[in-house]
């Protein structure tokens, strides 16, 4: 990772902990601009794929749910297109 995805990963990691998704997801859908918002979910669908490729692994049981929604959701999203604006 460069020092630019490691400062973005680092303040996300610490507003995800500190205001929750629930908060940040709402603010983002509410008050955020619409390119904003286009660009946050490109990235939502490429986590989506990523975390779909992954394997099941038997000691992450915090991961295999999301890995497990991931597989069924990619399923849905793998042909959407969004513009790219």
């Amino acid at each position: 990772m460069d020092s630019v995805v490691e400062n973005f990963y680092g303040r996300l990691e610490s507003m995800l902990s500190h205001y929750g998704v629930e908060i940040l997801g709402k603010e983002l859908a509410q008050k955020g601009h619409p390119t904003v918002q286009q660009t946050f979910m490109r990235m939502v669908v490429a986590f989506i794929k990523e975390m779909a490729q992954r394997e099941e692994l038997p000691w992450e049981a915090r991961n295999r749910a999301t890995i497990r929604l991931c597989k069924r959701l990619y399923e849905h999203v793998k042909e959407e297109r969004l513009p790219l604006i």
